[in-house]
């Protein structure tokens, strides 16, 4: 699926992973993209959920699916509001207004389906010989509010006039690539990748937030990104946990938001609508096993790559070793600057 706003457009891909294949179970996984740049169609967003699929959350699939829906009626809904506000009032309009509304529209949405179909005989007998008889009782007692069976993650980004508005709850990784700015190790120029939203402490091991507990509304991380915050946004990547557990580091994780620069860059979305499923299949196969969920929002006329200016050590004139950066520019052209000048190389 893909959409455009003004400069924008966004995709998001999804498969099944083979630990659930192997016992028939459905993707726990939904991805939405939601709006286009025709005034007509809303703001552009893109967002993933991630249904748990353990044996008490035996609705997750429905969870996770109800999540991205009511994300997108809900921040379409407050979009004009978070176009017009800054960093400060754009936070505390998620906060105090979007996320509860959130989390309101998806209790109703499980209600509606707890009262539409109600838990049945067999799944309370699966669940109970999976997660133990105490687990089924307190099934059969919530009935019509039992939120914890369709218990799910979710990940938001919208693009705003100002910004962009961004909201978590459970695990799951955003991140984003700038152009510009300063490295970790002093280096400037070139494209790096960063964290979205900061980390959750509360996230350790196999255990996450969820949109089922009931102070939900608490444990979501927001953040209103002004566009004057960073140094220049080029592409967000929203992944659920299957994605990034799939890989042996983080680093190698963290470079996939470049990879798929590279290639939107090269031969633009037509390769990514051809092969993501296949090389999500792939990752996942060789990885966590679980579902595997990618979102991406990226600008629909991609700059050409920046040169990273790398720190080196030279000798100046008189034996000293004075800073100096290079540009990675392939056969060594480029800038070279040296003690805040610069000279061609």
């Amino acid at each position: 699926m893909s959409k455009r706003l003004e400069s924008f457009c966004a995709l998001a891909y999804g498969v099944v992973g083979p630990s659930h294949k192997r016992v028939g179970m459905p993707n726990q996984d939904s991805c939405l993209v939601s709006g286009g740049g025709d005034g007509v169609s809303g703001p552009l967003m893109v967002m993933v959920a991630d249904g748990h699929g353990s044996a008490r959350c035996f609705r997750s699939e429905r969870g996770s699916r109800f999540a991205v829906e009511t994300a997108a009626a809900v921040m379409g809904e407050y979009a004009g509001r978070l176009g017009a506000v800054d960093r400060a009032g754009g936070e505390e309009l998620l906060r105090s207004a979007v996320v509860p509304a959130i989390v309101s529209g998806w209790r109703e949405r499980v209600r509606m389906d707890l009262a539409r179909e109600g838990v049945t005989v067999g799944e309370l007998e699966k669940m109970g010989g999976a997660a133990g008889e105490k687990a089924r009782q307190a099934a059969e007692k919530a009935a019509g509010e039992n939120y914890i069976a369709y218990g799910s993650t979710l990940l938001v980004v919208m693009a705003v006039a100002r910004g962009f508005a961004v909201l978590q709850v459970g695990d799951g990784d955003m991140l984003m690539v700038e152009r510009g700015g300063r490295h970790a190790d002093g280096a400037g120029g070139g494209e790096k990748v960063v964290e979205l939203l900061p980390e959750d402490a509360t996230l350790m091991a196999d255990e996450t937030t969820s949109l089922c507990q009931s102070d939900c509304e608490g444990k979501f991380r927001v953040r209103f990104v002004e566009r004057g915050d960073v140094e220049e946004p080029v592409l967000i990547q929203l992944s659920t946990d299957g994605y990034g557990n799939s890989f042996s580091t983080r680093a190698g994780f963290e470079k996939t938001p470049l990879d798929y620069l590279a290639l939107l860059r090269e031969h633009g979305r037509s390769v990514l609508d051809e092969h993501m499923e296949q090389w999500l299949a792939e990752t996942t196969g060789g990885g966590s096993g679980d579902d595997c969920t990618v979102g991406l929002m990226y600008r629909c006329e991609l700059p050409p790559p920046m040169p990273r200016l790398e720190v080196v050590e030279v000798k100046g004139e008189a034996g000293v070793n004075v800073a100096a950066t290079l540009a990675q520019s392939g056969e060594g052209g480029g800038a070279r600057r040296v003690d805040g000048e610069v000279a061609s190389g």
